[in-house]
């Protein structure tokens, strides 16, 4: 993989961070973590798995 490609992939992943941790802020400030848990989990998923 030549540089740019790394650092572009490296820039999508950290986008994709960013968004998951933004959905599940959104998701605790609305109350969803306690009416829809499995959907939260799904969201910690993608997030440990980005990580």
């Amino acid at each position: 993989m030549k540089f740019d490609e790394h650092e572009r992939v490296t820039l999508e992943l950290e986008k994709v961070i960013r968004d998951t941790q933004a959905t599940i802020e959104q998701a605790e400030a609305n109350g969803l973590d306690k009416t829809m848990p499995d959907d939260c989990v799904h969201l910690f998923n993608i997030l440990d798995k980005a990580l």
